[in-house]
């Protein structure tokens, strides 16, 4: 809009007026097209300063016969009982409260660099949760609804 205002007091007006008019068309073109919209869903933050010092060591166990297919448990260790509890409490909320991760709602991978790995842990993007919260959302924005979702 300040465009437009712009264009009227620096351009001489049969000028300032297509100009204007083209800006709009434009500028309606773009959030029509490009910039739909946006929604933003925050998974549970940490409650907790991360402290990578109190993780101190992985535990790694597999179930059955040694083979590829085999059930594996992956344990974390920390030096700290307040720490771990915390840790895991988080884990938690990413698991809607659950202990075990039975729907893929976090992973845990492992990047291996020469003689070191680094185990990463984050919440799955693509969990049921998230989906269902991206349906709720397209059923109002196609309703027309201004939107302000809380799960």
């Amino acid at each position: 809009m300040l465009g437009i205002v712009a264009t009227v007091f620096t351009l001489q007006w049969y000028l300032a007026l297509p100009l204007s008019i083209f800006l709009v068309i434009i500028n309606a073109f773009l959030e029509k097209t490009l910039f739909y919209y946006t929604s933003l869903y925050v998974l549970p933050l940490p409650d907790f300063t991360y402290d990578p010092d109190k993780w101190i060591a992985n535990v790694f166990i597999s179930m059955g016969n040694p083979d590829p297919s085999a059930d594996k448990i992956v344990g974390l260790v920390f030096n700290d009982a307040d720490y771990a509890k915390s840790f895991f409490d988080l884990l938690k909320a990413w698991n809607h409260g659950s202990a075990e991760n039975t729907e893929d709602n976090f992973f845990l991978s492992f990047i291996i660099d020469e003689d070191m790995y680094y185990v990463y842990l984050y919440p799955n993007f693509e969990k049921l949760s998230v989906k269902k919260s991206h349906e709720k959302i397209e059923k109002w924005r196609k309703q027309g609804h201004i939107l302000k979702i809380k799960n």
